[in-house]
């Protein structure tokens, strides 16, 4: 099995169309990854950054209340379901 994958890239790399795709997916993906960096280190989303982690952990505890409120409510409609 590793010797058919291993005959396979070494086709592959003759391949000019493949080296040109392979090519292109590198630079886009660099290109693309440089774009999402760029605004997350820009200063003035620091400042939104900074109130989002003072308050993430409330909304936190919001989601597990609803949850568990959630969750008690369909085992209430179940335990009526059952009887």
């Amino acid at each position: 099995m590793l010797r058919e994958i291993c005959q396979e890239i070494i086709k592959l790399q003759k391949d000019p169309k493949f080296l040109r795709n392979l090519t292109l997916l590198a630079i886009s993906t660099i290109a693309f990854c440089g774009g999402i960096a760029e605004p997350y280190h820009h200063s003035a989303t620091s400042a939104e950054q900074e109130r989002l982690a003072q308050i993430s952990p409330f909304i936190s505890a919001g989601m597990v209340i609803r949850t568990y409120q959630t969750v008690l409510d369909k085992d209430e409609e179940f335990n009526k379901i059952k009887k």
